[in-house]
């Protein structure tokens, strides 16, 4: 990132889960400051500013710059920037407490060390027209992909890296179940199973870009089914459904027709149709 106008995080670091006598009555005294769990306090500022100016006004508010150096940081940058992200577009990134102003390429926080948790955005850092000395972060905060993934999905265009999950890609058409599938096979993929919280997250991130297209009871083709034998769910790997986050009064096999997976934009799971036609992402994991 170069020294340009951006937002930025002030924080305050803990050293216990719980914040002290001490700090509750700093915190008293420091408007807009908000607390969280085994993290420490912090302050999202909307105003666009120097990577300077925000490194001035941490100090100017007795905190410092947020440098992003565990997972609970990165859980806090998600929510924090998260709630202002629609207000400038997810290339928007925040300034963090990191540079390489000392010596050209070798990474320190702002209070001297060397940066050690790297948790760069795919192609990061590459100093950008030789202009890019300082820290940012997307409101992902996201972690690279490996060098495998990095290979793949240069092969392999409209995938999206979202961090700790995997590659996505959104496909608009609405087709059959066993249509989703396939073209998940033939991109040497497959079908979005939705096993995990973070897959929640990529559905309601994803999906939700195109759901005004379609209206908010559009479902999306989803990686399970219980063709082997009724009412007993399996994910298209042939395991047993485990993760089965269903939607309220699902599944209910509709008129005796709904054997194949779906997901409303809330990542919501219900039982649909093999034969409805419905958008579908496709995954990648390496």
């Amino acid at each position: 990132m170069s020294l340009v106008s951006v937002l930025f995080l002030a924080c305050v670091a803990l050293a216990s889960s719980a914040p002290s006598a001490k700090e509750l009555k700093w915190v008293k005294s420091s408007p807009g400051y908000e607390y969280f769990s085994g993290a420490g306090f912090y302050k999202f500022y909307e105003q666009r500013v120097t990577w300077g100016e925000a490194w001035e006004t941490c100090v100017n508010d007795g905190t410092h710059l947020i440098t992003i150096d565990s997972e609970k940081e990165v859980e806090v940058v998600k929510e924090l920037f998260g709630r202002y992200i629609n207000n400038y577009g997810r290339t928007q990134n925040i300034a963090v407490g990191f540079h390489d102003l000392y010596k050209k390429d070798v990474f320190a926080s702002i209070d001297g060390d060397l940066l050690e948790f790297q948790n760069w955005n795919v192609g990061e850092p590459n100093n950008f027209e030789g202009k890019e000395r300082c820290g940012g972060a997307y409101v992902s905060a996201n972690s690279a992909p490996s060098a495998k993934e990095l290979k793949w999905v240069k092969s392999s265009p409209g995938y999206e890296y979202f961090s700790g999950a995997g590659f996505y890609k959104f496909y608009e058409q609405r087709v059959t179940w066993g249509e989703a599938w396939e073209t998940c096979v033939n991109d040497g993929t497959h079908l979005i199973t939705i096993d995990s919280e973070k897959e929640v997250e990529v559905v309601k991130e994803l999906f939700g870009r195109y759901i005004n297209n379609y209206g908010r009871t559009q479902n999306i083709a989803v990686g399970f089914h219980d063709l082997y034998k009724k009412d007993v769910f399996a994910s298209i790997d042939g395991d047993l459904l485990e993760f089965q986050n269903w939607n309220v009064g699902e599944p209910n096999n509709f008129e005796g027709k709904e054997r194949c997976g779906g997901a409303y934009v809330s990542a919501k799971l219900n039982d649909i149709s093999c034969d409805s036609l419905n958008p579908f992402i496709c995954e990648y994991k390496s």
